[in-house]
């Protein structure tokens, strides 16, 4: 939080330049996102949803209920926590921010949350795809009751997959890889999955973050050892470093299966699983139809974003004290079903009514899995 609050102070020029637009004298969302990123496809379709509902619509703003216009505001974070810190501290002080949407990641969701809870005028925020336990658990001790989880938590995803190791690893011998990039949610997520495999008789033969600093490489010599093998591979992070996972496994010619976590749902992923001569799962918090399955996207919980902040601001006055007001006390109002799934959320805006999905990548393509 004081880190945030440092940066946030040391306002670099060009960075000023470009946020000025989004300071003006109406009321606005922020929706806080990284689209100009190498092979991260999540926060593109994301938000390529929620523009698209805001298309449907016909309407390039929301109303309040007392009539008030509300911009919609994208704001690109380049993936940076030295960007998203200045962008967050800006919002905090600018009133007419009176709500936000974001970020791409759990890492830079958190260095965001953070700022806002040491606001005294907090920002009410929804979360869209980041989904580190702490989050909430955080906002929860800050006694911020204006903050939505759209998708189900790490916890969800972790029990889902120690299910998947009992199937795959009759041994319980298992390799976890986390990512540098996403520590906020690969080390968290990564330490619930071994701590479920454990109490479930399970022992944990690797468990690394891998990275610009570290690669699969400097484990390998462990795939020779036949007594110790690891039966299954967990990946806990985003794409780019999933696709180097996949290059350095197919190089080693690597058999065993691997389960992706939901940051890997990303058609480049999919499509270079053909490296490797092994089976291939990921977990999605969005369940995908028939028709559309070769096409794994974050793009109908951008649709869905987009519904739950118009339903929002359509339930307040249209100012921050307002949006936050209306969240805190009608999270029972903000029910409904979404392209994506349920929505519905708990006292402290946990969505209670959604759970992950699991699908084998098949030809560069999802087909649903339901053995385990």
């Amino acid at each position: 939080m004081v880190i945030g609050a440092i940066v946030g102070s040391i306002i670099v020029p060009s960075i000023w330049e470009e946020l000025q637009e989004f300071f003006a004298s109406e009321p606005y969302v922020a929706v806080l996102v990284s689209q100009k990123t190498i092979d991260f496809e999540i926060p593109i379709d994301f938000m390529d949803g929620l523009l698209s509902a805001k298309m449907k619509q016909q309407e390039d703003v929301f109303i309040s209920k007392n009539g008030n216009k509300v911009r919609i505001e994208q704001i690109e974070d380049f993936l940076s926590e030295e960007k998203t810190a200045i962008i967050a501290n800006r919002l905090t002080t600018d009133e007419n921010c009176i709500l936000v949407i974001g970020n791409s990641n759990s890492t830079l969701t958190n260095i965001n949350l953070d700022i806002f809870l040491g606001a005294n005028n907090k920002v009410p925020f929804i979360m869209p795809i980041a989904t580190d336990d702490n989050l909430l658990k955080k906002a929860k001790d800050a006694n911020h009751n204006a903050i939505l989880r759209m998708l189900p938590a790490n916890s969800r995803q972790a029990d889902l997959i120690e299910r998947l190791v009992s199937k795959f690893a009759p041994n319980r011998k298992v390799a976890i890889y986390g990512d540098e990039e996403n520590q906020s949610y690969s080390i968290n997520l990564s330490r619930d999955i071994a701590d479920k495999i454990r109490k479930k008789g399970g022992r944990i033969i690797i468990e690394e973050l891998i990275g610009p600093s570290n690669s699969f490489y400097n484990s390998s010599f462990i795939w020779g050892l036949e007594s110790i093998r690891p039966e299954v591979v967990i990946y806990v992070g985003v794409s780019h470093h999933g696709l180097l996972l996949l290059d350095q496994i197919s190089e080693l010619d690597i058999s065993t299966p691997i389960i992706f976590t939901d940051g890997c749902l990303v058609t480049s992923l999919l499509s270079n699983t053909w490296k490797i001569p092994s089976r291939a799962f990921i977990l999605s918090p969005a369940e995908f139809k028939e028709e559309n399955l070769f096409l794994p996207s974050y793009r109908p919980i951008g649709e869905d974003a987009y519904t739950l902040a118009s339903i929002i601001i359509k339930g307040s006055d249209g100012t921050r004290k307002g949006v936050r007001d209306y969240i805190a006390n009608n999270k029972k109002d903000l029910s409904f079903v979404g392209k994506a799934g349920r929505y519905e959320f708990d006292p402290y805006g946990e969505n209670e009514e959604r759970d992950y999905f699991v699908y084998e990548i098949v030809g560069g393509k999802l087909k649903p899995y339901t053995d385990y």
